[in-house]
């Protein structure tokens, strides 16, 4: 159902920008491995029409000069915090 809805788009996106056979495969490609890589699945990401049913936009989905490309949605892990020492480890690393 995903990838239907992927189809969709990238109809809309062609006839929208005029892409060619070559750029329509590219961004088929682009699309269909980030949704298997769950790269597609918040809603911050997509934006979908509940009631048409279609995908109306895709947020980290950028066109420059005739290619697609996805923005990295990669989070930065945060440095945990540090433990504090027992007076045991505290009276060896002193010594």
């Amino acid at each position: 159902m995903k990838l239907n809805r992927l189809k969709m788009f990238i109809n809309t996106e062609a006839k929208e920008k005029g892409l060619t056979d070559n750029q329509k495969e590219k961004l088929k490609k682009l699309l269909f491995n980030s949704c298997k890589a769950n790269k597609l699945s918040k809603n911050t990401e997509v934006t979908y029409n509940r009631e048409k049913c279609i995908i109306e936009t895709i947020k980290i989905l950028n066109y420059e000069e005739g290619t697609y490309t996805l923005k990295s949605t990669e989070t930065k892990k945060q440095k945990g915090t540090t433990k504090s020492r027992s007076n045991i480890d505290r009276f060896i690393r002193n010594a």
